[in-house]
């Protein structure tokens, strides 16, 4: 049995979208990951539909299950934040995903948003119906078709990219109360060339925005 560990160690931002430099934001985490080991019976039903109509009907359950699952990690609100804060994960880092498989996986997605809320979010799954709203789902169905129709691709990898679907619907409801988004992480890892020897731990990577940097580390373990 191999177990797999992603942590998020540390994370610095370089401006909290505070008006005045020395406002300080609340600011929270939104994580999801997968490996190709990983399967979710609503998410595989849902990327197993070959119609716009039947994804559609799938579409909320799966999320649903794809927020409240191993692959989906939130932090609490943190407050107090800086222009350049620096987010310390503990001794150990925070597990961001951990998933038990009888072989070591392969491949690992992961996006990650870190949004300054303005407007209280306490969970997302507490919000699941109010971002899917039918216009939404009709918007989704539409993305998710197109994954589902990907032929020989690993279920986790389509996870995951319903996972960043999703991660553009949580920033559009983020804007809609006021909310900005700080840091923006999308990356894939393939064990032959990114932890080959069952460990990586990579500091101080740059996001996709530009404006936060973090620390991260893999690990897969065999009991």
């Amino acid at each position: 049995m191999y177990t797999t560990y992603l942590k998020l160690h540390e994370a610095i931002i370089k401006r909290n979208h505070e008006r005045l430099p020395g406002d300080r934001a609340e600011v929270k985490f939104f994580s999801f990951a997968a490996d190709d080991q990983l399967s979710l019976p609503s998410i595989d039903l849902l990327l197993g539909q070959r119609n716009v109509a039947d994804i559609r009907d799938h579409l909320r359950p799966a999320i649903a299950e794809m927020v409240n699952s191993p692959m989906t990690w939130e932090s609490g609100v943190i407050k107090g934040v800086r222009r350049g804060h620096h987010f310390q994960m503990g001794d150990t880092g925070k597990v961001v995903f951990k998933h038990q498989s009888d072989k070591p996986p392969n491949e690992i997605d992961w996006v990650m948003t870190a949004v300054e809320l303005d407007q209280d979010v306490r969970s997302l799954g507490e919000h699941v119906d109010d971002m899917l709203d039918d216009q939404t789902v009709d918007a989704m169905s539409s993305a998710v078709m197109k994954i589902a129709g990907v032929a020989g691709g690993p279920k986790a990898t389509a996870a995951v990219s319903l996972a960043e679907l999703f991660v553009g619907v949580v920033t559009n409801f983020m804007k809609k109360n006021k909310n900005d988004q700080v840091g923006y992480v999308d990356q894939s890892f393939v064990r032959a060339l990114d932890f080959a020897d069952g460990y990586r731990k990579v500091e101080m990577n740059p996001d996709y925005s530009g404006n936060m940097w973090y620390t991260y580390s893999i690990a897969t373990i065999e009991s």
